[in-house]
C-alpha cells in the first residue's frame, strides 16, 4: 500500500512564499535588526497555519506529524539528531488537539506509567483515540477526554516530568516543560504578526500562511486607485494562495482582491476593537 502523502497543513511550512514571506513581514516592521533562523520562520509560520485550521489538526493529522518526525529522527550509536522543524509541528498540532488520559478510579489523579516512571521521575500517557486509551487502562483506570493545555495543567499540578502519546507501535515521549516553552513561542509568534497587522501593512507584504491566517478577521483594505473597503476577510482557505474577497459588516456588498496583481496598495487587520468606519491614524504613511 502506498504511503499517505504529508498532509497540505504540514507542508506548508517548507512553502519558499511563506518562508520569504516571512522574512519580509518582520523585517518591513522590525528592520534589519531582525535576525531569525529558519527554524524561528518555521516557528511562527506553523503559530498562523495551526491557529487558522485548528479544526484540521486532528489524530490523523497529529499521526501523520509524529510519523515524519519519527522518519526525519537521526539515531547514530551514542547521539540522536530530532528534526526540530517536525518536532515543533507535532507540538503546534498537540496545542490545539483534543486528547485522552486515563485517571486513577480510586485517588482520580493521572495514572503512572509504570514501564517509564521510576524513582522521582513521573511519566503519564495520553492517547489520540479514546478507545486506544481505554484498552490500556481498563482495570483500573477511567478514560477522560481533555484539550492539551488542560491535560499539561494537570501534570504540572500533580508533578509529572514528562508525558508521551501512546502510538499503536510505539510511545513518543516530550517533556512537559519544552512543551509549555514551545507554546509560549507560538504565542509570542502570533503576539509579533498581531502587532504588525494591528498597525497596517503594504499589499505586496501578504503571502499565502498569512492570507489563511487572516481568515475571517475585520479588515480595512485600500487599493491603489483609491478604493477603500471595510468588513470581513474571506480566504480560499487552501494555504497556496493570497487571493481573498472582503464581505462588508452588512452582507450586501464585496470586494474581490488578488495581491499579486499589484492593486493592493494597504491592509489593516483589526486585532482588538470592533472598526467604526473611521481609517486608523498614520494608515499608509509607511506604504
Amino acid at each position: 500500500m502506498a504511503k499517505e502523502p504529508m498532509p497540505d497543513q504540514f507542508k506548508l511550512i517548507y512553502s519558499k512564499d511563506n518562508f520569504d514571506g516571512m522574512l519580509r513581514l518582520m523585517g518591513y516592521w522590525f528592520g534589519d535588526a531582525v535576525k531569525l533562523d529558519s527554524i524561528s520562520v518555521y516557528i511562527m509560520i506553523l503559530s498562523l497555519v495551526d491557529e487558522a485550521c485548528a479544526i484540521f489538526v486532528d489524530a490523523d493529522e497529529i499521526k501523520k506529524r509524529l510519523d515524519a518526525l519519527e522518519e526525519g529522527t537521526i539515531r547514530l550509536e551514542k547521539k540522536t539528531r530530532i528534526p526540530q522543524d517536525k518536532y515543533y509541528a507535532v507540538l503546534s498540532g498537540l496545542q490545539h488537539s483534543t486528547v485522552y488520559c486515563a485517571e486513577d478510579k480510586k485517588t482520580g489523579r493521572l495514572l503512572i506509567d509504570a514501564k517509564r516512571s521510576r524513582d522521582n521521575y513521573f511519566v503519564s500517557g495520553i492517547a489520540l483515540s479514546q478507545k486506544a486509551e481505554s484498552d490500556r487502562y481498563k482495570a483500573e483506570g477511567r478514560t477522560i477526554e481533555t484539550k492539551m493545555p488542560d491535560f499539561i495543567s494537570r501534570c504540572e499540578n500533580e508533578g509529572w516530568d514528562d508525558f508521551m502519546i501512546c502510538m499503536a507501535d510505539e510511545d513518543i515521549v516530550f517533556s512537559v516543560e519544552e512543551y509549555k516553552d514551545a507554546v509560549e513561542l507560538f504565542d509570542t509568534s502570533r503576539n509579533a504578526v498581531n502587532h504588525v497587522l494591528d498597525k497596517g501593512i503594504p499589499g505586496n507584504l501578504l503571502f499565502p500562511a498569512l492570507v489563511t491566517y487572516m481568515y475571517q478577521m475585520i479588515v480595512d483594505v485600500r487599493m491603489k486607485d483609491g478604493r477603500e473597503f471595510t468588513g470581513c476577510l474571506v480566504s480560499l482557505l487552501d494555504n497556496f494562495s493570497t487571493v481573498f474577497t472582503v464581505l462588508d459588516l452588512n452582507g450586501r456588498q464585496s470586494m474581490f482582491v488578488d495581491p499579486e496583481e499589484g492593486e493592493l496598495e494597504w491592509l489593516r487587520v483589526y486585532m482588538t476593537d470592533a472598526p467604526d468606519g473611521s481609517a486608523p491614524d498614520g494608515q499608509g504613511d509607511d506604504a
